[in-house]
């Protein structure tokens, strides 16, 4: 009996803590894999939305076959070919900032510009993460 009291005794404080260190609104609540991993990935869009409003099909055809690769030495690479015709390359760095609530990137080739991410969720296999532009939230789900 003393054996459940303690085990119960210890989930529960690992539950206090554990929810207090969430960092990111949609989780994870814990992960054994540092931030620089999780986010270190291929990852393709799954779904796009700008203020709220569904608009993948348009992303996707403006931004075809788009793959956005974050490397943990600090390095990306954003590819897609333009409606569908030619290629586009972008590469870059990368950073976290904000107490890695949030990432910023910084494009040595291509067209873009310095952009900051504010993460929503960031899982090995999922990252969510929304940008403000003139005042409109574009927010992005990927997947590897």
């Amino acid at each position: 009996m003393k054996t459940i009291r303690n085990c119960l005794f210890l989930l529960s404080i690992i539950s206090i803590i554990g929810s207090s260190c969430k960092k990111y609104e949609n989780g994870p609540d814990f992960s054994l894999l540092p931030k620089k991993e999780r986010l270190a990935n291929a990852w393709k869009l799954s779904s796009y939305s700008e203020d709220g409003v569904d608009k993948t099909s348009t992303f996707n055809s403006l931004f075809k076959d788009a793959l956005f690769t974050i490397e943990t030495d600090g390095d990306y690479t954003f590819t897609y070919k333009p409606l569908g015709i030619g290629s586009y390359t972008e590469t870059g760095t990368w950073r976290f900032i904000n107490d890695k609530k949030d990432f910023e990137t910084n494009p040595t080739s291509g067209i873009g510009s310095i952009g900051v991410h504010h993460i929503l969720k960031l899982k090995d296999k999922e990252l969510w993460y929304y940008d403000e532009d003139n005042g409109v939230k574009k927010e992005y789900h990927l997947i590897p």
